[in-house]
Order: C-alpha cells, then structure tokens, then sequence
C-alpha cells in the first residue's frame, strides 16, 4: 500500500511541459485514470503523472504494475532535479559574517574587512584605470558603446538614449570650446556647475576630466549666501547652468558686486531676451550648451589628460551651520573609493551593462557621483529623473531601474503608504503580514527572491512603484531604521546596502555585505581605508569598550578643505586620520554601529547629554510621523519635539477614529497631537530611551521640512539651528506650558504635603 500526495508549484507546472514524452505521458495518464476509476492502487499497469494544480492530493492506491513503479521513480527522480534547479540559493557572503573585520597592527586600532588579502589597503579596482577618464573609457568598452544616458522629455514620454562614445565626443568638444573660450587645460579652471541631474552635466564633468579641469558642483538649494561664498572662495569664472531661474540669481550677485569672477555662464535651456540683455549688460558672456560644443568642434583641442593626484572636484558640504568647506578629492582619491566598493561588491553582487540605474540624488553629493562612476565601470545605463521630485515614482516606473541609491525618507514614504492602505482592510493587513513572515524566514537564510506565492498575491503591486525590476539599492544619508530595511528588503525581493561614510572619505567608509541581512549596523570597512574608533571622554565613550569617534585613513580620504587651513586640521589629525564627529561602536561580528553623533549633542541643565538624531530615529517609525525635530534648551530640563505628520497616513488613520479634517485641521486637534504624543513615547519607551530623553511637549506643524524651505539640507538631514530660528515662538510656548505646569504641580504637592515654600528640612527630618 502506498499514498502519495504531489503538490506542484507554478515553476513545476512550467517545468513539467519541458520533460521527456514518457514522463509527461504517465503524469497524464495517471491523473485521468483517477479521475475516472477513483483511488489508484499499487499492482495494476499505469504510468505517472502530468502538470497538476497546486494542492491537488493524489492518492495512488489503485494497484499498478511493478513495472509503472520504475516509471513513478523515474519521473519522479526528474522531478525531482527540476526542483533543485529551481531551489533559491542563498547570497554567497564574501567573508565570515561571524567576524566580518580585523585589526590592523601598528594602525592604533585601524580594521580592514576580513575579505582582504593582507593589510594593504586597495587603491584601484581595474589594471589601467587612474583617473576618471579612464573609468568611463572602460564603460565604453565593455558595454561595447551601449546606452549611457538617459533623459525623459515628458510625463508620457519614453527615455531617450545617447551612448557611451556619443557622451566621449560631446565632452571632447565642449572642453575644446572651453578652451577657446579662455579656459585652460589645467588645475587652474574651476568650471563651476550649477544644474540638476542631466545629460549636459555629465558630459562637462567628463570634458573636465579629459583637460585636466576641477568641477566645482553646486547645490541649487543651498541658499544665496552660501552660493555667492562658494563662487567667491572657489574664484568661480566659468559655471554651467540650467534653469532661467538660476541664471538671474548669478545675475543679481553679479549686478550687486556680491561676485566678481564670474566671466561667462553656460545654459541648457533656452534664455529670455532680457536675461540676455542683463548679462551683457554687465560684462558676462552668455552661451548656449550646444553652441560651446560646436565651437569646440570647429576648434578642436588635443587632450590634457590629468594624474592620479591632480584634483578632480571640489565637493562644498551642506553642513548645518556656518559657510560650506570645500572637500578637495583628487582622480586618485575616488579611484580608491571605487576600488573598495568594487572589491566589497563584485564578486557576489554582478553589475554589467544591462543594469539601468535612476539618477535622482544630486549630483553634487559625493554619493551620487561615486554611484554614478560604479556605473560607468561596468557599462551600465543611468537615466535621469525629470528633476520635479513629485513626478520621480513616474519616471521610475517609466524607466524600471534594476539598481539606485536612495536615502530612508523615500523608503519610508512606501512602507507608510503600503501600512496606511492595508489597515482599511483586515483581510489584507493579515495577508500582508504573512507574505512578510514569509519572506523574512528566507531573508534570514540569506534568500532574496521576486517569484514566490506571496510575491504574486500581493508584493508585485508594491515591486511596481519602483519599476518592478529593483535587485539592488543602496542606502546612505542618513540612518534608517531596521523595520524599514528589513520591510524593503522583503517586500521588493532586492538586495538592499546600507553605507557610513562622507565627502571627505570620498563617499562611503563602509558598507554592508552581501549575504548579511542583519540589521542594526552599517557594516564593515572597505577595502580602502581603516576604520578606527577614538575615546571621547566627555561624553563618556572609551575604545576599551570599543566605543568611540569614528576615525577614516587611506587613500581616499580628501586633501583638505579649499583655503580652509583651520578647518582642514580640525577635521585631519597629525596622523592623517579624518575624524568623524560621529560616535561608532563596533559588534561582536566585526560590523561598526553608529550610536551617538559628537557634535550635535547639547546638555540639558541637570548635566544630562542628550543625542538627539537617536531618539528622532525612534520617533520617525511612528507610521503617523513623516519628520521630528527634537529640541532642548542647556538652561531647561526637558525636550521638546517638532512633529510632522504623514498626511496620507495621518487623515486615513483620524478618519477610522471619526475624527475629520485636511491635515492643518488635524494639526490643531488636541486629541490628534494627544494620540500621536503617546505613539512615540510609547515607541521611546520601547526603544530604551531614558526619561531625559524622551519630549515632553509636541507641536504639529502640517507643512514638512524641506530643502526649498531649507529646513534640511539637500541629503535630507536636518538644519538645527534654522529650525530653531523658524520654530522658536511654538518653542519657548511649549517650554511656558511646561513650566506652568511644573509649577502648579509642585504648587499641588506642597500643599498636598502641608510644606511651606520656604521650609527647609534638615537631614533626619
């Protein structure tokens, strides 16, 4: 006697038509005698099975003859090997993730990733490549001059494609006309760039790279003052521009002396009579893009091809306070960063020139350009977002990248909006969580998959807001949550990285592994540099406890800052180490977590230090929240927190409470900022947060930080102390609230207590 019950999953049901004749036959056979006789029994003459639907039992009790059990073996034998082609494999892991780092002796304390054969540090990835011309030369090469750039000219539009050579022939000629301009093939040229995201903008950062030029990128949102220091500073004469808007601001400093350098300026879009006018009204050269490049095509220029050590950009940070520092990174510097990323990726996570990445970050931040220079390295396609943040979900999907680089606020923005749609429905927010249950078990065997039940039930839907195609993203800016992380990477099937660094490491000092999915870490070292941590006794943190200031050495780390001696010695010590100001604790496995941030901490006025990016990490996994801002005074004992709704998931989750209203109403509902108040000292509390850590007070404000406010900066951290200066009357009300209240309740307890104000009690009383 013999049961046997066969389950058949879609791959199987495929699989099965690509069998041999007599196995299909016997399947088929089988399946119809017991449909027509009942129950199969062992003994009588019959062959095996066909496709089957999921879940059908089959009970083969009818006898059969010895000779169909050979058939059942044998099919059965071949079903067996489809399954094991189609079995998931787990992501091969580069080290142990056990221990994932080593020290270095003789480096004070410096880890290296584990992978790395010896101690020394990586340099470059590819024989040959130098400089960054050359790594788009090998972009050239290896995708066999496929597709490089991509733009999109409309909402209903296509992506349109020029190719790697067509880039190389544009920039040969727009640094010709460059040239004959009056700028010259050499470190004196600093080409300011003052633009989006698009196809110009890499074709003159590549003609700067192939005459030995400096590009000076520009954030279009830093600020006026801001802009005219980095022109002033920088001795701007020459800047790229795109937009009408941005061509009067250069315009304004000019005709208000605030600038003197600026010669001639550049645009991709077509200018107004009067702009025109204006420009050569105070002595500046206005040209079309296109008109640089046909001058430099009627007066072409032989190559002046920089060294390893010649600078190549200056990146100006953000920052949060003061002017922007100009981070000077040499063609040698990001050669080395890429080397370490390659290192880090490539022998488990494969790029090649059929990868498609969106470009949305700006490009003026070091980790969009490294991104984009990965890229190159490999012949992959890089289409630009139409530079309208509101319409990037529609480019995306137009474009369906297989890679990106992002920061939290965006992942975060998906998993609210999914949260917020399933609570409508109890049937859904239960299958959800069993599809993420599920998809969790695999994570934790290091099985990252798109093709499973769950993943055609119901994450596709969520898969196709980022084009339905991701298999790579890597996280950077700012921390995220290991909810978020953990949800992205489930939910879209993609192996998601997390990277620490900044400008002056030339992007990321570390990054997670591929084949680690634990969360709570940014990973291991790269290969180029030393990650080492440094006491800070102040605040308590002791290398003995492996806790400290994260410290960056190797041959990324920049140059300096742009006649910045000052802050250059600050940042650099004696021993050529970049101190972070952010405090790190390395793991029992060798990964580094960053605890604590050195330099934005305050004291409260019972000597507590508080951190407060921490607990606005906590709060942000509040599905109510969208941004927190948390405040405290040196001369005040308690918190206070500047809370931005998340306007979908805020009205959805009002309206199941009965309580109506757009979302300034909702602002001002006493019980809407009640709930949400203890939300996140519940999260807080949860979080291990202690007492002095947690707000005492919130405001609601309906309107979100933004870099167009400038309330963050353009990576989406936030700038304390404009948010401060903007929220100081809502600020100093909730501090008089508080300490009303506080006085009322000591107030209630001396008379509770039947105690003067002015007793004393002595010890022993």
């Amino acid at each position: 006697m013999f049961d046997g019950i066969f389950y058949f999953s879609e791959n199987l049901r495929r699989e099965s038509a690509m069998l041999g004749g007599a196995c299909r036959t016997c399947f088929r056979q089988l399946a119809r005698r017991q449909a027509a006789t009942g129950p199969l029994r062992l003994g009588a003459a019959a062959n095996i099975a066909t496709p089957l639907t999921p879940g059908i039992r089959l009970t083969t009790q009818r006898c059969i003859g010895m000779e169909s059990v050979a058939a059942l073996g044998a099919g059965a034998a071949v079903l067996g090997g489809v399954l094991m082609r189609n079995r998931p494999r787990p992501v091969t892991p580069p080290c142990d993730i056990s221990m994932q780092s080593r020290e270095v002796p003789g480096t004070g304390g410096g880890r290296i990733p584990a992978y790395l054969e010896g101690d020394k540090l990586v340099e470059s990835c590819y024989d040959g490549m130098q400089t960054l011309h050359d790594v788009f030369k090998r972009g050239a090469m290896v995708s066999n001059n496929g597709p490089c750039l991509g733009w999109r000219s409309g909402p209903n539009k296509p992506y349109e494609w020029v190719t790697y050579n067509e880039v190389l022939d544009r920039a040969a000629h727009f640094g010709s006309g460059l040239i004959a301009l009056g700028c010259k093939p050499n470190q004196t040229s600093f080409v300011g760039i003052f633009s989006q995201n698009r196809v110009e903008y890499v074709v003159a950062d590549q003609a700067s790279n192939m005459f030995s030029m400096v590009t000076v990128p520009m954030y279009a949102t830093l600020g006026r003052s801001a802009l005219r220091f980095i022109i002033n500073q920088a001795q701007l004469e020459t800047i790229l521009c795109d937009e009408e808007s941005k061509v009067m601001l250069l315009l304004t400093f000019i005709s208000n002396k605030q600038v003197s350098t600026v010669k001639r300026i550049i645009t991709t879009e077509v200018m107004a009579d009067e702009v025109i006018l204006m420009a050569e009204r105070h002595g500046v050269q206005m040209l079309a893009f296109n008109e640089v490049v046909r001058l430099g095509q009627q007066q072409p220029h032989d190559q002046v091809l920089p060294s390893p050590d010649d600078l190549a950009t200056i990146y100006y940070t953000s920052g949060t306070t003061g002017d922007p520092k100009g981070a000077m990174l040499t063609h040698r510097n990001q050669i080395a960063e890429l080397g370490g990323a390659v290192g880090h990726f490539q022998d488990t996570i494969k790029f090649c020139p059929e990868d498609v990445y969106i470009s949305y970050l700006p490009l003026a931040h070091v980790i969009e350009r490294i991104m984009q220079l990965y890229l190159f390295t490999h012949g992959a396609s890089i289409g630009f977002f139409r530079g309208d943040v509101k319409e990037l979900m529609s480019d995306i999907q137009a474009l369906q990248p297989t890679c990106m680089a992002t920061v939290p606020r965006v992942l975060i923005r998906i998993h609210d909006a999914v949260m917020a749609k399933v609570q409508r429905s109890p049937l859904k927010k239960r299958l959800l969580k069993a599809a993420l249950q599920s998809k969790e078990k695999q994570l934790v065997k290091g099985i990252l998959r798109t093709d499973t039940f769950w993943d055609k039930l119901l994450l596709k839907k969520v898969q196709d807001q980022l084009g339905g195609r991701v298999r790579l993203m890597f996280v950077a800016g700012a921390p995220i949550s290991g909810k978020i992380l953990t949800f992205t990477r489930c939910a879209f099937g993609a192996s998601v990285f997390e990277g620490y660094g900044q400008t002056e490491v030339s992007g990321s000092g570390t990054f997670t592994i591929p084949g680690d999915n634990s969360i709570g870490h940014v990973g291991t070292p790269l290969g180029c540099n030393l990650v080492k941590l440094v006491d800070v006794p102040d605040m308590n943190y002791f290398t003995e406890d492996k806790q400290g200031e994260v410290c960056f050495k190797g041959p990324n780390v920049f140059k300096g800052y742009l006649n910045d001696k000052k802050n250059t010695d600050e940042t650099i010590d004696g021993d050529g180490w970049v101190h972070s100001g952010d405090i790190g604790m390395w793991l029992p496995n060798g990964t580094l977590r960053v605890i604590d941030r050195k330099k934005s901490i305050f004291k409260l006025a019972q000597g507590e230090y508080v951190a407060p990016e921490k607990i606005e990490m906590v709060y942000n996994t509040c599905p109510q929240v969208a941004q927190s801002f948390v405040y405290g005074d040196s001369l005040k004992a308690v918190l206070v927190g500047i809370i931005v709704p998340d306007p979908d998931v805020l009205t959805s989750w009002a309206a199941a409470k009965g309580i109506g209203g757009h979302v300034d109403a909702l602002c001002q509902n006493e019980e809407v900022k009640s709930a949400i108040f203890h939300k996140i000292c519940t999260l807080g509390d949860q979080a291990g947060l202690m007492g002095f850590e947690q707000v005492k007070d919130i405001f609601l404000c309906p309107d979100q930080f933004t870099v167009e406010n400038g309330l963050v900066t353009p990576t989406f951290k936030l700038k304390r102390s404009q948010l401060k200066d903007t929220f100081q009357t809502q600020i100093a009300d909730m501090y008089q609230r508080l300490d009303l209240a506080r006085e009322n309740n000591n107030a209630a307890n001396n008379i509770n207590m039947n105690i003067p104000n002015n007793v004393e009690l002595k010890q022993g009383q």
